[in-house]
């Protein structure tokens, strides 16, 4: 996050500018005060004609103009190209275009609104972080008055302070900082690899593994959750002789889903392609939805999609709410006596909770979760602790605040699912 300063270093009102621009009627008309930073604001157009003979020739007041509706039509464009083709369901999307077609962005908003579980959360979103662009821009490239911009960060993570070292356009001691981070998470994962090669064999980390390795080899896999701001990843390793299904079961158990909704796999990224090859599970009324045959993954092995560093496979999750996840193969290992997969290496931040309502849902859910004065936040609280597995007895204080943490994520709490035993339950099911 930046701040914005005028030269007499008075901080402008970004916040108050971006509502500014997302306003949809004609009045009241906002004008950016350059000494003050903040906003005046005329009500009517009788208020607008005496305002400005009174301030007459004054190059003190800009003012900033609304999203007009043609633009806004864009964006909407933009939010279900890029959000909702991707995230929400295919009746979604469509009732979306059809709306959009047929009306404006607000017929879409209504559609949203009245026909989606929240989905209006994420287009108000994405229309809120595009106004914040052109605010930034405007006060960057005016021509009238100089505004200059500072790093602020979020409050004390990480990469904001990564970033402060850098600050003041030296880009050495940017790099420097960044070099140090990479080192750090290369102990880091040295250090954890060590501690489980030197771990005494009765204690055992995870349940369940899933089988020995019987390959020459294992494939070092990364997990990221798509979209999700901080990153939600996982870093495991699996056996190269694993089939999708067997991926399937270890994504769930790493990542934290339950299972509770259908899955799908994709050799290229369904959202910038459509020829994209689908792996999953035939089902009998696939060829009425799709003329495209599809792999099945209980005999599709992953070795033959994850064959060198950098190759990627996408892993789609409750359609619904769609989750996305890129499975990428960093490195592929020798293996080692003694050595049980799947196991997980590193990760970070906590999976969503199951039927949240995508991201948005998500965060909006943590949100309410830390605002006690929330009209929804009780009611919020006893869903997420029932999905964490609390009882009602059992939320206290500390229960909350875990409730809440989206960093929270122990890779010692990961257990690990046999796949065969995964698969007969999901075929009796089927």
């Amino acid at each position: 996050m930046d701040a914005w300063y005028l030269p007499n270093r008075v901080r402008v009102d970004i916040e108050a500018v971006v509502d500014a621009i997302l306003a949809t009627e004609d009045y009241p008309q906002q004008y950016l005060d350059i000494k003050t930073g903040t906003l005046v604001a005329v009500s009517s157009v009788k208020g607008l004609h005496d305002w400005v003979i009174k301030i007459g020739n004054s190059k003190q007041y800009f003012l900033v103009e609304h999203l007009n509706d043609e633009y806004r039509d864009q964006i909407a464009r933009d939010f279900i190209a890029d959000i909702l083709s991707v995230m929400a369901s295919g009746d979604e999307a469509r009732g979306a275009v059809k709306a959009l077609s047929s009306g404006n962005w607000r017929a879409m908003e209504r559609h949203l609104k009245e026909n989606t579980d929240g989905w209006v959360h994420g287009w108000h979103q994405y229309l809120a972080d595009e106004a914040g662009q052109i605010a930034e821009e405007w006060l960057s490239g005016s021509p009238h008055f100089s505004v200059t911009s500072e790093f602020e960060g979020c409050g004390g993570c990480a990469m904001c302070e990564l970033i402060r070292k850098g600050e003041g356009g030296d880009a050495t001691k940017l790099a420097q900082a960044f070099a140090t981070e990479e080192t750090m998470r290369h102990v880091e994962e040295q250090l954890e690899q060590r501690r489980k090669s030197m771990a005494p064999q009765t204690d055992v980390a995870h349940a369940k593994p899933a089988k020995h390795i019987t390959g020459n080899n294992i494939l070092r896999l990364k997990i990221e959750l798509s979209g999700s701001k901080p990153l939600i990843w996982r870093r495991i390793i699996v056996p190269e002789e694993y089939s999708f299904f067997d991926l399937h079961v270890a994504i769930q158990d790493a990542m934290g889903w339950f299972g509770y909704h259908l899955h799908e796999f994709f050799d290229c990224s369904p959202y910038t392609s459509r020829d994209a090859t689908s792996i999953k599970i035939p089902h009998p009324d696939d060829e009425i939805f799709s003329d495209k045959a599809s792999l099945d993954e209980r005999n599709t092995g992953i070795s033959d999609f994850l064959k060198k560093e950098k190759d990627a496979v996408w892993y789609m999750y409750d359609f619904g709410d769609g989750w996305g996840h890129r499975i990428t193969l960093e490195k592929i290992l020798p293996r080692t006596d003694g050595m049980k997969v799947p196991d997980i290496l590193a990760g970070k931040n906590r999976c969503p909770y199951e039927d949240s309502g995508a991201l948005f849902g998500y965060y909006e859910k943590m949100d309410i979760l830390k605002d006690k004065k929330h009209p929804e936040h009780e009611e919020t609280l006893w869903w997420t602790a029932e999905q964490a597995g609390y009882g009602p007895d059992e939320v206290d204080d500390a229960v909350r605040k875990e409730l809440s943490d989206v960093t929270r994520f122990d890779i010692n709490e990961v257990e690990w699912s046999d796949p065969r035993e995964e698969l007969e339950l999901y075929e009796q099911l089927c």
